[in-house]
């Protein structure tokens, strides 16, 4: 993979994946572990990092790579808003 390829545009499939991610995490971590499975249910903060991974390692695989490249993808998500 090269280091100096410009980011992609994010699709909204694409920025849906990590709340889906997410959505996943919770109703198994937190539903079907404690209900279905008799086992103890993830904490919290795990599915948060677990989420929060993810969502990194999607943005490293669209060329994202710096803080300042994070920041600017969320500054403009929030000038399309």
């Amino acid at each position: 993979m090269s280091e100096n390829h410009a980011p992609q545009d994010v699709t909204f499939t694409q920025a849906l994946l990590p709340v889906l991610f997410l959505s996943v995490l919770i109703v198994y971590g937190l539903i079907l572990r404690p209900q279905f499975f008799d086992q103890p249910a993830f904490p919290l903060e795990i599915i948060f990092i677990l989420a929060a991974a993810f969502t990194i390692g999607e943005l490293l695989v669209l060329g994202y790579r710096s803080p300042e490249e994070f920041e600017a993808l969320l500054q403009d998500q929030a000038k399309a808003a």
